[in-house]
């Protein structure tokens, strides 16, 4: 099984289709607390208290990346291991990475759009795992037709609600390949429902689409609002800074930078 050092105290490794981490060797059980999770410490005045032990912080980074399903051939992914080969790729690199460093709750998200292959999903990966690995802020991958097909499974059943809400309270979202799966009627009113929700409730949404989500080309076949509607398109331009990513295919150079 392959295990790649995360951070100092977290590896990744991976189990089934998702990428996992878990403390590293040296951190289990942690040397300061030796497993308590806390330090015992008398204050000033002789009175005996506890605070918390830095291993508790680690545990909830591993909780975060654990359960925001990464796919595991982005195992490896990392801001420091792209390799921009086309100027817009450079800028959609520092921009997200800024993103990810300086996010907040209720920050704008990002819409990445551009050719096949040119790393949309490897950046947004990336950004997940700062803000999981990181920070320790909960956050989660899904393919577009995934969710559909989540959520129609769901649909029918006393559970739909529930299962709706586990994607309208995550913090931030990133919905792969928008518009790669056609939209019934059906389809469009309950991403219109989760994406409404979000927006209301100020969630951050990263969004990457093989189609032009630019106002200019609205004219031009093929445009992002043909594949999800107007009233979609309209509250994505409200909830998300456009990232263009241009340039070479990828997959040509790496099995790793896939978008």
């Amino acid at each position: 099984m392959q295990e790649i050092r995360a951070t100092e105290y977290i590896e990744l490794y991976h189990q089934g289709e998702f990428a996992q981490a878990k403390r590293h060797i040296s951190q289990n059980p942690c040397p300061l607390c030796k497993g308590l999770g806390f330090h015992a410490f008398r204050d000033a005045k002789g009175y005996e208290k506890a605070s918390a032990c830095r291993c508790e912080g680690i545990d909830q980074k591993i909780k975060c990346f654990n359960q925001a399903h990464i796919p595991v051939r982005y195992l490896n992914a990392r801001f420091e291991d792209f390799r921009p080969m086309a100027l817009s790729a450079q800028e959609a690199l520092i921009k997200t990475e800024n993103f990810a460093w300086s996010f907040t709750m209720g920050s704008k998200g990002l819409l990445f759009f551009g050719g096949y292959g040119t790393g949309k999903t490897y950046l947004s990966i990336c950004a997940l795992k700062v803000l999981t690995l990181q920070r320790g802020i909960p956050a989660k991958f899904i393919e577009f037709a995934h969710l559909l097909s989540e959520l129609k499974a769901q649909f029918q059943t006393d559970q739909s609600e529930q299962h709706m809400d586990k994607y309208v309270q995550i913090p931030c979202l990133v919905i792969d390949e928008l518009g790669g799966t056609h939209l019934s009627d059906w389809g469009t009113r309950v991403l219109d429902e989760l994406i409404t929700k979000r927006y209301n409730a100020s969630q951050t949404t990263i969004f990457t689409t093989n189609f032009d989500p630019r106002s200019k080309n609205k004219h031009l076949p093929n445009h992002l609002s043909e594949k999800i509607g107007a009233r979609l398109y309209s509250r994505l331009q409200q909830m998300c800074d456009t990232v263009a990513l241009f340039g070479p295919d990828y997959r040509n150079q790496s099995e790793e930078l896939k978008g």
